[in-house]
């Protein structure tokens, strides 16, 4: 008996969701009787058949969701929760040209990095020396 085919909704609302640096969070439930997505209260809810063993709904829910965004699968990427119900996902494709170009400004702009951590147990404050040899204070004083 072949599979019905999948209603899926538009790429462009799946796309919506998904925050500033392309990441969508999404709800899963495999094991389903229909392989689906939905979205309901502003949340993307994915429906599978596989079953969550070595890994194989995971690669179901990429799959049904890159079909859903009309892009390859490996231009999707689990950032974590291989074992969770909740799973967030970096989108690729027009992301991925969002987070070159954030990665240039943050270099062109480099913020003082902590390169050490000092630690003044008598007044109970944290100092942190910056790369450009000023030092901040965690209760907000220059020491």
């Amino acid at each position: 008996m072949p599979r019905p085919k999948v209603d899926l909704p538009a790429a462009a609302d799946i796309r919506a969701l998904a925050d500033g640096a392309g990441r969508l969070a999404i709800r899963v439930t495999p094991g389903a009787r229909s392989e689906t997505i939905a979205i309901e209260d502003g949340r993307v809810l994915v429906k599978i058949r596989a079953q969550p063993q070595d890994g194989a709904a995971n690669d179901a829910v990429l799959e049904l969701l890159a079909r859903a965004l009309d892009i390859a699968p490996s231009k999707l990427h689990l950032l974590r929760g291989a074992t969770s119900r909740l799973k967030p996902v970096q989108l690729g494709g027009a992301y991925d040209s969002v987070a070159l170009r954030l990665s240039r400004s943050r270099s062109a702009n480099p913020s003082p990095t902590p390169t050490a951590i000092a630690t003044d147990r008598s007044a109970s404050t944290v100092s942190t020396k910056v790369s450009n040899n000023s030092t901040r204070s965690a209760m907000g004083t220059a020491q």
